[in-house]
């Protein structure tokens, strides 16, 4: 494996390790958080698990499709960083 994959590799392990360990306190702030205020409904840890439900599950999906997705469909990029579809291998004979 090159050292700019494994660096990669790397990187991509280690922001999906951060938005984990978000996504575990938020949890636990909403299991074990202040309960709400007389004049909103929910909790502050209810709002903030909410948000992180909507955000980081999008965001874990692109980070796995950039770094994992290009090689599972066989594409490449050409020299401007666009996606190429491979070339047919079907024969037409």
């Amino acid at each position: 494996m090159k050292e700019i994959e494994k660096s990669k590799m790397y990187f991509a392990a280690s922001v999906l390790a951060f938005l984990a360990f978000i996504f575990m306190l938020a949890a636990i702030l909403y299991a074990l958080g202040p309960d709400a205020t007389p004049p909103s409904t929910e909790s502050p840890g209810k709002v903030i698990f909410d948000a992180c439900v909507k955000i980081i599950p999008p965001m874990v999906t692109l980070i796995i499709g950039f770094y994992f997705g290009a090689s599972q469909t066989g594409l490449r990029t050409n020299h401007d960083g666009r996606s190429v579809a491979p070339p047919n291998t079907i024969s037409t004979d």
